[in-house]
């Protein structure tokens, strides 16, 4: 209310407002406590509002002050999202839905790109296309995870699945 009601105001300029907004959503959400499940298997609402919140904050305020604080909480709001997603794929495969767990795994990609475990869930994603036959989708996103995570393992992994790709389509 504060932010909309006092649009001059200082606190709202500086983007201070925004950034409590952000944290405050964050603090809402799960922690990690030793006795309970960990974040990532938790409703995890007020942490994809933080991870929101923050998005906007760094276009509307980007020589904000606060902007350090505001990353350092976007990048545990993303590291949370992404390993809920990345739960949830496998909780799939475990299942035996392989359909599940690729659009949860086509999601995080998309969603999440910049996250830690992007670059783990594109290269599943492509070898969940290859073992479904889907060779033209296996390529295109084993050739980006090359492409975009470049040293490191997971696009020498790529390469390899590449290889492997190639293969059984020439025999």
């Amino acid at each position: 209310d504060f932010y909309k009601d006092h649009p001059n105001n200082q606190m709202v300029l500086s983007g201070y407002v925004m950034y409590m907004i952000g944290y405050c959503n964050y603090r809402l959400g799960p922690g990690n406590f030793f006795l309970f499940p960990p974040d990532h298997e938790k409703d995890l609402s007020y942490v994809q509002n933080a991870y929101l919140i923050f998005k906007v904050f760094f276009q509307r305020y980007p020589q904000s002050a606060y902007m350090k604080k505001a990353l350092k909480y976007y990048k545990y709001s993303l590291g949370k999202l992404s390993r809920h997603e990345m739960y949830v794929a496998k909780f799939y495969l475990k299942k035996k839905k392989p359909k599940g767990a690729k659009l949860r795994l086509e999601y995080l990609v998309r969603s999440y790109p910049d996250a830690p475990n992007a670059p783990s869930a594109a290269l599943l994603l492509g070898n969940l296309y290859a073992k479904d036959g889907e060779y033209t989708k296996a390529s295109t996103i084993l050739k980006t995870v090359l492409k975009k995570y470049a040293g490191k393992k997971e696009a020498r992994e790529a390469l390899s699945a590449l290889a492997k790709l190639k293969g059984p389509k020439e025999k």
